[in-house]
């Protein structure tokens, strides 16, 4: 016990209000206010977008309907390919959207192609940042918008847990102050949105407890280790047990979301 600590202080008055407080919605931001932000920066439905890392397409259709725009998506993952065109097809939104097979290394457009670049939750992963994004750049219309959803480590990530993180899901651009680097010294940043764990909450408050339901999924992991590490493998499980910790992290304020607004120089 430190020496300032009074047990009597614990159950005062005015830590009571500060629990009462907390409970109190702060209307917490939606990530989805990325959509907005791609119209306020001019996509509409004669524009011509590019979806860096678009995984099954989720996201790409839903900026389509949201700006009426043209897409091109390109992600690495051959099984998440074949599925975004399923779900795109069943959408019915073949022809506006489109996705294939590519890599943010090797871009397969040629230069001054896009009106507007999109990357959601995906450069943290990117080992070779700078050449990501020189990449993107060199797609980008000139004088056009590229924007950037990421999630960075705070302070309260330990070193121990983003080299976690690095080894179980690849994640190797989790210091905030390299992604600025990288981004700023290729393009121009307009704006620097930080988001912190507000789409998590909001999430959370909507209803979806996947969150919560990550956090006790984690606790049974860690409980019943030997069980599932001799059911699955050991590498099996820790990749799970990482990915699994990424939502309770942003909700704890260990993991933070970024928006940036980046403009490519005339």
């Amino acid at each position: 016990m430190t020496a300032d600590f009074r047990p009597e202080d614990h159950y005062s008055e005015s830590v009571g209000r500060v629990y009462e407080a907390a409970d109190v919605s702060r209307g917490p931001l939606s990530t989805d206010v990325i959509f907005d932000i791609a119209a306020e920066c001019g996509v509409s439905d004669g524009s011509l977008v590019l979806d860096i890392g678009c995984a099954n397409g989720s996201n790409t259709r839903k900026l389509q309907v949201r700006t009426g725009c043209t897409i091109e998506g390109v992600d690495f993952v051959e099984s998440l390919v074949r599925m975004g065109r399923a779900e795109t097809k069943a959408a019915g939104l073949e022809g506006k959207v489109n996705i294939r097979r590519g890599t943010i290394l090797d871009i397969p457009f040629p230069d001054d192609h896009f009106d507007f670049v999109f990357c959601r939750d995906m450069l943290s992963d990117i080992e070779d940042l700078p050449k990501a994004v020189s990449e993107c750049e060199r797609v980008l219309k000139p004088g056009k918008f590229m924007l950037v959803y990421v999630t960075q480590a705070t302070e309260l990530l330990s070193a121990d847990e983003a080299d976690e993180f690095r080894q179980r899901l690849g994640c190797f651009s989790l210091d905030r102050d390299v992604m600025d680097a990288c981004l700023s010294d290729v393009l121009a940043v307009e704006r620097r949105i930080v988001l912190g764990s507000q789409g998590v909450q909001h999430r959370v408050e909507c209803g979806d407890d996947v969150a919560i339901r990550n956090l006790v999924k984690v606790a049974r992991l860690e409980t019943w280790r030997d069980e599932y590490v001799a059911e699955f493998g050991q590498r099996s499980y820790e990749i799970a047990l990482a990915d699994l910790k990424w939502q309770p992290y942003m909700l704890l304020g260990k993991l933070q979301g970024l928006i940036y607004v980046l403009r490519k120089e005339s």
